[in-house]
Formats: structure tokens, sequence, C-alpha cells
């Protein structure tokens, strides 16, 4: 019996012709352009992400603010954070596993959504700062709709966030250390 060599672009031509789903099995695809992994939506008080979120959206819909702990993670993790429902008591909160801290080159830029003649604020993270904190009273608006970022494990004690935070006139994002 000979091989019969199917080219690329018959390949092609019957992946894109098959009229079924493909089971696969629980697999991610990983570096594929625009997957986004799972949605996870936070509503309670605290949350705490777990190795097996990586690649997850998380979105962020408590008014009366919430306390994020990242897990002490793998190297190459990743979160996408989008803010859903505006803080408008308490704080929303990220905190650093034990022995984790905020890489240096982490940045937040602040935006003010009130008012057109307040400029673009970057907010940087210091050597040992495992907290980032953006209060929400109701006046001082730091975590409005809109707001995002990412957060990736870049060693295996720090964790590079970067994005952009929509606030009003009086908010402010912080890097600190508890």
């Amino acid at each position: 019996m000979g091989s019969k060599r199917i080219g690329l672009a018959r390949m092609e031509a019957l992946m894109e012709n098959l009229k079924r789903e493909i089971n696969m099995n629980g697999a991610h695809l990983k570096g594929a352009t625009g997957y986004t992994g799972t949605l996870v939506t936070v509503s309670a008080a605290t949350a705490t992400l777990t190795q097996a979120q990586d690649g997850a959206t998380v979105e962020l819909h408590r008014a009366a603010g919430i306390v994020v702990t990242l897990p002490k993670a793998a190297i190459g993790t990743k979160y996408s954070f989008v803010v859903r429902t505006e803080c408008t008591s308490n704080n929303l909160q990220f905190n650093c596993a034990s022995g984790d801290t905020f890489s240096t080159t982490s940045y937040i830029c602040q935006k003010d959504r009130t008012s057109a003649g307040v400029a673009n604020v970057l907010k940087r993270a210091s050597s040992g700062n495992t907290r980032l904190n953006a209060p929400g009273d109701g006046t001082d608006k730091t975590s409005m709709i809109g707001t995002y970022f990412e957060m990736i494990k870049v060693s295996a004690t720090e964790w590079r966030v970067h994005g952009h935070a929509y606030i009003d006139a009086n908010g402010a994002w912080a890097f600190s250390t508890p």
C-alpha cells in the first residue's frame, strides 16, 4: 500500500469544511492569538486566585470593594483584570502571596474620566511592594468601570503589573508594603 500525502491547502480546506465540533478534552491552546482563557467573575469581598486559573480574565463586580490575593504561582502565570462595577466604598486591593513582591517595572497609568484637563499619571511600584491598593469611598473614585490591567509572574518572587485605571480627579492607585 502506498502512502498518500495530503497537501497543506487540502488539509486546510478539510478543516474549514468540518461540520461538527472538535472535542479538545480540556486542552488549552497556548500562544494562540486572541485566546483569553477562562472568565472568572468576582463579586465576593475576598478572592484568592489559583495557578489553575492561569490565563483567566477576572471581572471585578463589587461596589463595596474586593481584596484579591495572588497565588504563589509559576513563572509566566498571567491574569487580566477588568473593573465591571465601580468601587464606591472600601478598597479594591491586590496582595501578593507570602514572599512575593511587585516588580519595580510595574505601573498603573491613571486617567481622570471626570475632567479632560487632568493629564495621565503614572504610578510605579517600589522595591519590596506587596500590595496594590485603590481606595473607593464614593467621592474619590479610583476604580471606575473600564479600568483594566494585567499581572504576570516574571520571576520566582515577582509579579509585573501594567494597565490603565480610570479615576476621578481625587482618586489615586498606590503600590505599598503593609
